[in-house]
């Protein structure tokens, strides 16, 4: 739900502000909202959370921007990162 969504967005820039982050850093902060993700493993689940938050790119939450970020590594693998942007007030 959107209160959720606000809650993992905030508590995401209050632990990690605006570095780039993979999912497995933000793993932690999904499990600590009760973010809903799918899979019984960790891998499972940090690809169900790198989807999620991969369609949430360029969209503004709760006075964050969303950023994907993908990382190549020149053999076809691309690792997810994701940052945020604060709205300047």
């Amino acid at each position: 739900d959107s209160a959720t969504l606000r809650a993992f967005v905030a508590t995401w820039w209050d632990q990690k502000q605006d570095s780039e982050v993979t999912t497995t850093d933000l793993l932690p902060i999904a499990d600590e909202v009760e973010y809903t993700l799918h899979g019984d493993t960790d891998r499972a689940r940090a690809v169900s959370l790198a989807r999620s938050v991969r369609k949430l790119r360029d969209r503004w939450i709760g006075g964050f921007l969303v950023r994907y970020l993908p990382q190549n590594y020149g053999d076809g693998r691309k690792k997810a990162t994701f940052a945020l942007m604060r709205r300047e007030e």
